[in-house]
């Protein structure tokens, strides 16, 4: 069950950030998603990718501080813009996505067996999958897309490949989700296409 907390930093982030840019959750998502994979790079350049992983729990907690702030003078702005049918779906497809996650493995021949080895690297050595001196089987890729993994299996006591399963999964379908923008509570089936 720790797996609840990246995923309500997430939505606490997300909130905070639709409510200060005044932008739905379905545009927000993916850019908050970007923001916290892009973080983590950041500080992994540095060979210090838990900062990173701290800098956005930071960030999750300062959003959290304005949401509060947010709520208390204006009510309609959060439910305008954080509450909305986008934000019920990625809740939806979290608790979803968790289920088929749960303790599934990377298989070595599958296209996973990437995402699973440089993550374990990053969980266990602290800097990026492609880093000079530590086990990496694919020291040409870019890890940016890992991170999301990597966020995930973070908030865990030991790796899991089940999460990086999840994180990947949760990255993929925020991606997707400012199809909904254009949808209300009046109107749930309204899509962009």
């Amino acid at each position: 069950m720790a797996l609840i907390l990246p995923v309500l930093c997430i939505l606490v982030t997300t909130a905070g950030a639709s409510t200060f840019f005044q932008r739905r959750f379905e545009r927000m998502l993916p850019l908050v998603m970007l923001g916290i994979t892009l973080a983590l790079y950041a500080f992994g350049l540095f060979s210090f990718i838990l900062g990173g992983f701290y800098f956005v729990i930071a960030a999750s907690a300062a959003a959290l501080l304005y949401l509060i702030v947010s709520f208390a003078k204006s009510r309609g702005r959060m439910r305008q813009y954080a509450l909305t049918p986008g934000a019920a779906v990625f809740v939806l497809f979290a608790l979803f996505a968790y289920f088929v996650s749960r303790n599934r493995l990377v298989v070595a021949g599958d296209s996973f067996s990437y995402w699973g080895s440089v993550v374990k690297t990053m969980y266990y050595y602290g800097v990026l999958g492609n880093t000079a001196g530590v086990f990496a089987l694919y020291p040409h890729y870019p890890p940016v897309g890992c991170l999301s993994g990597y966020f995930f299996v973070r908030f865990l006591p030991a790796f899991e490949e089940g999460a990086v399963i999840y994180g990947k999964m949760l990255l993929t379908f925020s991606l997707l989700l400012p199809l909904m923008r254009n949808t209300s509570w009046r109107e749930p089936v309204k899509c962009s296409v």
